[in-house]
């Protein structure tokens, strides 16, 4: 689990438990004051037991607790909701971490190299899904450079159009790609980019 998914695991059930303290010790006030009548200098209390003055009372508790509980819930699902869209965003880092490590003597076979980066398109567009489905602000910006650098990232594995010199190109033969010093250069370099922006993308969905 990234540590960035830390913070969110703290957030405040000693709150939640404080509350349901305060409910409870205000009812047992209600009951004792109700009960006993203690003499309050300055004020004179009625002998005699106001139902409606203590049914509102109760009544006001009982909706202050469920207004709490709820809104409370509410809270809990939205971290779980979070913890579950850091996880795919990790998921997804690690990913691109794993296929930046897969190059062996600048050679991958065709069918991977274009699998690789259709494998980190799916992801995106499955975690774009969740976002809209949960209402979180995926920050449209930031996500559409992920797009853009993965896009790039698939030109400089399959294709050799990036760059008309020869020496900067790939040569595909039986299969096979076979990169040239160059193109590895730039293909180690856009891995790189494309391993931070998701970092920095995790840290903004983080702080939301």
């Amino acid at each position: 689990m990234s540590l960035l998914m830390m913070p969110i695991n703290l957030i405040a059930h000693p709150m939640k438990h404080l509350f349901k303290l305060f409910v409870l010790l205000s009812s047992f006030a209600i009951g004792f004051s109700t009960a006993k009548h203690p003499a309050i200098p300055y004020f004179k209390i009625k002998k005699e037991l106001d139902p409606v003055s203590l049914f509102s009372a109760l009544v006001s508790v009982i909706v202050v607790y469920l207004f709490y509980t709820y809104i409370d819930k509410d809270k809990e699902d939205r971290v779980r909701e979070k913890n579950l869209v850091l996880g795919r965003i990790e998921e997804i880092y690690q990913l691109v971490k794993e296929q930046s490590r897969e190059f062996s003597f600048f050679t991958l076979p065709y069918s991977k190299a274009a699998a690789n980066t259709k494998r980190i398109t799916v992801q995106l567009k499955s975690l774009e899904d969740i976002l809209k489905e949960i209402k979180l602000n995926h920050h449209k910006a930031e996500f559409e450079l992920i797009l853009d650098q993965v896009r790039h990232l698939k030109d400089l594995l399959t294709s050799d159009e990036e760059n008309e010199k020869e020496e900067a190109g790939i040569t595909i033969k039986d299969g096979i790609v076979f990169y040239s010093a160059n193109r590895m250069k730039q293909i180690d370099s856009s891995y790189d980019s494309l391993t931070t922006i998701i970092l920095k993308y995790q840290l903004k969905i983080n702080r939301s």
